[in-house]
């Protein structure tokens, strides 16, 4: 029981003894595939599913999340209906599980796949970084976001998650009460980024006003704020990308072995080079392989 998190004692003891009470007529069982109930962790910290890591890491055909939420849409009401009996909804769950995993297999999911993913070097590397540090790792992950409804996943050709992490980020800086959050974008990035402020002030809702930015005359900087207001900071802002790579060749800053490991194939779309992965929608009349 040592690695159990028990978030509320008292309300659990409650509950387990309403469910000793009632009976086992009275218990509704709810499988919780998606984890809305449960959460794991490790080491005290919220880990993503396996499965999570399977679709965001790329790993899984593109068809693979509409087909597993069209499964969803069907199966989890039937979940979580306490109306139907249980053992009609044992084998309803039972056919979910099969379908699922069958899904999972034809959408790439491999044995080398599920090794790869529980290895995986930038986890790896991010977590090694934080305890040398000794520093509190906290991860928030957009698909949650999208689990609890927050946001909607994107459609389409090129579908993206850029728009989406912006919620994940707010939630977080309001759960968490940070009043300033350290980025590493850089000026030279996107001519979006060209009037962003080394200090860039963002209003109760998380809103960029260009009016209410501040000066910065000689690196001085203006840190006062309202309360539920923010700062995203971004130290990096003057600096090139060559900058960077000769400061870790200064600095021998340690990198993750992603950046040096392997060959990818790549697409040249928009002026942009995208790796190609089961994600990378193919479009003859607009990309080219390499």
């Amino acid at each position: 029981m040592e690695n159990i998190i028990i978030v509320n004692p008292e309300q659990f003891e409650h509950t387990k003894k309403r469910m000793q009470e009632d009976g086992a007529d009275k218990f509704h069982v709810l499988s919780d595939f998606d984890r809305t109930i449960t959460k794991g962790f490790v080491e005290g910290q919220r880990s993503p599913t396996a499965i999570s890591q399977f679709r965001n890491g790329g790993y899984l055909t593109a068809d693979y999340a509409p087909r597993a939420f069209a499964y969803y849409d069907i199966y989890h009401p039937i979940e979580i209906d306490p109306h139907i009996p249980r053992e009609e909804k044992a084998a309803k769950m039972d056919e979910w599980w099969n379908l699922h995993f069958d899904l999972l297999v034809e959408c790439g999911l491999t044995k080398s796949v599920i090794q790869e993913v529980a290895a995986k070097k930038t986890l790896q590397f991010r977590d090694a970084f934080a305890r040398d540090m000794g520093c509190s790792l906290v991860v928030k992950h957009v698909q949650d976001s999208i689990d609890r409804g927050r946001v909607r996943e994107e459609i389409g050709l090129t579908p993206s998650r850029n728009a989406l992490q912006t919620v994940t980020l707010l939630d977080a800086i309001k759960e968490l009460s940070i009043d300033a959050a350290l980025g590493g974008a850089r000026r030279d990035e996107e001519k979006a980024l060209a009037k962003e402020r080394v200090f860039s002030h963002r209003d109760a809702f998380g809103q960029w006003e260009p009016r209410n930015q501040r000066p910065e005359v000689w690196s001085l900087f203006n840190g006062r704020k309202n309360p539920g207001e923010h700062f995203r900071v971004f130290p990096l802002s003057n600096w090139t990308e060559l900058d960077i790579w000769q400061y870790i060749e200064a600095e021998r800053i340690s990198l993750p072995s992603l950046y040096f490991a392997h060959q990818r194939a790549i697409v040249r779309r928009d002026g942009m080079l995208i790796a190609k992965t089961s994600y990378t929608r193919h479009c003859p009349a607009r990309s080219r392989r390499f």
